[in-house]
């Protein structure tokens, strides 16, 4: 019971879908629909039967990207573009975006280019038809069923025709993919409501199924749904089906569901941001996805170019890695040596600290012999002194003596001259010891104010 609820509601839903783009039509694949209206122009009544590969415009946007190149060249000639301005009001931006792609490429573009199943760089050859008669145009060649459309074609309308590049290389072929300016207006038509499938969003009389649904970012479902709803409202089938002759869009929505969430992939994350500022005006914001296994078939075309995105975001990831491990590693070789440079300026300090040590020792040292030194010098101090009175008491009693031997021997006269004359001496001899004694004591003083400056120091 339940299930079969979901099941009609889910049903509904995309009726509901197709409704809001049927009538649209003609603003959908018109490059510029305010400039130059579509021609030839589309009914919008209930018959589908002038779309799909009847109306030159369609045909044009279903041609598979290994003739788009040709056909773009062909319209040039007469003067018919697929110049869309209208939705490109970001265009410094996106070049910004895309020239960083760019140079994350071109590292790993050598090591693509013998991986991105490059069997050849002529034209491809899709299913048995080998090339378009130079005598018709791709478009003519196309409305009369000479090319097999089918889902992993890779159509021109999932591209911007501006910016879509030849060659078979995966760099290449997801250049300007999932960015044609239909799946735009499609998806802004669905989930913001008809009034906003232009650039400038308009007034809805009702919330838009973002505003119910709270959904304020794409995703890869959302974006694969889109794209999926565009194809069909350009075909000329006239009820909902899976198939269209050869065209599985189931195919195509697993194929662009398991492309953008592919992890690590930088087309992914620039191509989910790319919507999220066209549709939401968002800048920078973070995309879940979910990689999803096995959903397409493995010989689809689909599955190489989704097997050599997952290549390339798996080498980007082991490069992150190494790069990852080699900043550690760096970082553990600073650190230990600003460990060792610590250990060797401690280890220099503690030496630095042990020698003033050994100084201050030396230096009390020093002190301790000088006093000893001091005590010596008082101790012969005393004894100089000493000696000193007993000399003055033999000088004394010399003269005394040797006057009263020399007044036996003499005349007075002469014996008082020579008893002046022997005092003299004597009190010469006394006042050179006086003066020694003077100067050892000077000495003492001078060696114990040395030692208190030392101490002091």
């Amino acid at each position: 019971m339940l299930l079969d609820e979901i099941s009609t509601k889910r049903l509904n839903a995309r009726r509901d879908d197709i409704g809001t783009l049927k009538p649209l039509i003609s603003t959908l694949i018109a490059p510029e629909p305010h400039i130059k209206a579509l021609d030839p122009p589309l009914t919008n009544g209930s018959s589908k039967s002038d779309r799909g590969i009847n109306h030159p415009i369609i045909a044009s946007l279903f041609c598979p990207r290994a003739h788009v190149f040709r056909m773009l060249q062909e319209l040039e000639r007469e003067g018919k573009t697929f110049d869309v301005h209208g939705d490109d009001s970001s265009e410094e931006e996106e070049e910004e975006e895309e020239d960083n792609e760019e140079e994350d490429e071109v590292e790993e573009h050598s090591q693509d280019s013998g991986n991105d199943y490059n069997e050849s760089q002529d034209e491809e050859r899709p299913h048995g038809k080998r090339i378009i008669p130079n005598s018709t145009t791709v478009v003519s060649y196309i409305q009369g069923g000479g090319l097999e459309l089918t889902a992993d074609g890779l159509d021109a309308f999932l591209y911007d025709l501006r910016k879509i590049e030849p060659g078979r290389s995966r760099r290449q072929e997801l250049k300007g993919l999932l960015r044609g300016y239909t799946l735009l207006r499609a998806y802004r038509a669905i989930f913001l409501g008809p009034t906003s499938m232009m650039e400038d969003p308009g007034t809805n009389s009702r919330p838009s199924l973002a505003k119910i649904h709270h959904l304020t970012r794409v995703t890869p479902k959302t974006v694969a749904y889109a794209c999926v709803i565009a194809r069909y409202t350009m075909s000329s089938v006239e009820s909902w089906k899976e198939l269209d002759q050869d065209y599985s869009l189931r195919e195509l929505y697993d194929f662009i569901v398991a492309l953008l969430s592919t992890p690590d992939s930088v087309f992914a994350k620039n191509t989910l941001a790319w919507w999220n500022r066209k549709v939401f005006g968002l800048k920078k914001i973070k995309a879940k996805r979910v990689a999803q296994k096995d959903v397409i078939p493995a010989k689809s075309r689909f599955n190489k170019l989704i097997a050599a995105e997952n290549a390339c975001s798996k080498r980007k990831a082991q490069k992150a890695e190494r790069e990852e491990a080699e900043r550690r590693a760096a970082e553990e070789v600073a650190k230990r040596k600003a460990y060792d440079d610590l250990r060797a300026e401690r280890e220099r300090r503690r030496q630095r600290k042990a020698a003033s040590r050994d100084i201050d020792t030396d230096r009390s040292s020093a002190i301790d012999e000088g006093s000893s030194m001091d005590e010596g010098n008082d101790t012969a101090e005393g004894e100089v002194g000493e000696g000193g009175d007993e000399d003055e008491g033999d000088v004394d009693a010399a003269v005394c003596g040797d006057g009263d031997e020399l007044e036996d021997e003499g005349t007075p006269q002469d014996i008082h001259e020579d008893t002046r004359t022997r005092r003299q001496g004597a009190r010469s001899q006394a006042t050179r010891s006086a003066r020694y004694t003077q100067g050892t004591q000077d000495v003492g003083e001078g060696t114990q104010g040395n030692r208190k400056t030392r101490r002091s120091y």
